[in-house]
């Protein structure tokens, strides 16, 4: 949980597996428990989803299509 890890290996170092969601939230202790829940809800979703740096809600960009270039007699215009 401290390095932003929502998936956590086994500590068996012959184990390749990783510890499911439920045995992670019993052994971490309350603060860590939200940032653990933060960290796996961030890990769900796609990279268009951002959390906002003031609220923490998550908020998901649109990408922009393609926008031509004006044409040289357009650029006159201006």
């Amino acid at each position: 949980v401290q390095l932003g890890q929502a998936e956590i290996q086994c500590p068996i170092t012959e184990c390749n597996k990783h510890l499911d969601e439920s045995t992670i939230l019993y052994s971490l202790p309350h603060d860590d428990i939200i940032k653990y829940k933060y960290f796996l809800e961030l890990s769900r979703m796609d990279s268009s989803t951002k959390p906002c740096p003031q609220c923490k809600h998550f908020t998901t960009f649109k990408r922009k299509t393609h926008i031509p270039n004006p044409t040289k007699s357009e650029n006159k215009l201006k």
